[in-house]
């Protein structure tokens, strides 16, 4: 998996929880991640078990794309994520 590991400090990380609905739609976790060859924590957003089968918001995955795009990431990761949540169905 792809992706961009950013250095914040606090008031950053208090501006990102807010974007990403930390604590009640997102948790964080501390991951091993890859980084130029090594293997490093870092501090990452994990969605929450109650909303894994929810959609993304169009203007939140706008903004996905665009950062894939910023930093030239293949956004194949994208579409394969948004092919494994189940399609809803109105009854």
């Amino acid at each position: 998996m792809d992706g961009v590991l950013w250095l914040i400090d606090e008031d950053h990380l208090a501006d990102l929880d807010v974007l990403e609905g930390y604590p009640s739609y997102y948790n964080r976790a501390i991951l091993p991640v890859e980084y130029q060859d090594n293997i490093i924590m870092a501090e990452c957003y994990r969605m929450q078990p109650d909303n894994i089968d929810c959609r993304p918001g169009r203007g939140y995955l706008d903004m996905i794309f665009e950062g894939y795009q910023e930093h030239d990431i293949p956004n194949g990761q994208i579409w394969a994520a948004l092919s494994r949540i189940p399609t809803l169905i109105a009854n």
